[in-house]
């Protein structure tokens, strides 16, 4: 099963640095603060899926806070983050490899495109 996990991580990350790069075309750096929504949903082949109470608990250690998502198919998990901030691709990984310990699947993650302010040149 760890080759499967490791699969999950990896798909996990290239995502992520696909969003990254998809924000970086959009002219966003990323390095400004936004609400981050990550999605989870159960894992169909799992043998065990942790409850919503277990899954709220990894999230708070995580530092995210816990929606139903639109579908009722899954969770939404959400913060206020910088999604170029290195330390965010490392909490996708990690997030990754937990919830499919814990029969979820991560999905991936989204989030507005913040441009820098035009500044006004004087008249």
């Amino acid at each position: 099963m760890a080759g499967a996990e490791d699969s999950r991580k990896a798909r996990a990350l290239a995502r992520s640095r696909m969003i990254v790069a998809s924000l970086a075309r959009a002219g966003d750096d990323g390095r400004a603060a936004r609400i981050v929504s990550h999605y989870i949903t159960p894992a169909s082949d799992a043998r065990d899926v942790a409850d919503d109470a277990r899954i709220a608990k990894l999230a708070k250690g995580w530092g995210l806070e816990v929606d139903f998502d639109a579908t009722g198919q899954g969770l939404r998990l959400h913060h206020d983050t910088a999604p170029a901030d290195p330390a965010f691709e490392v909490l996708v990984g990690r997030m990754a490899e937990e919830l499919d310990g814990a029969g979820w699947v991560y999905e991936g993650w989204e989030c507005p495109v913040v441009r820098p302010a035009k500044s006004k040149r004087p008249d």
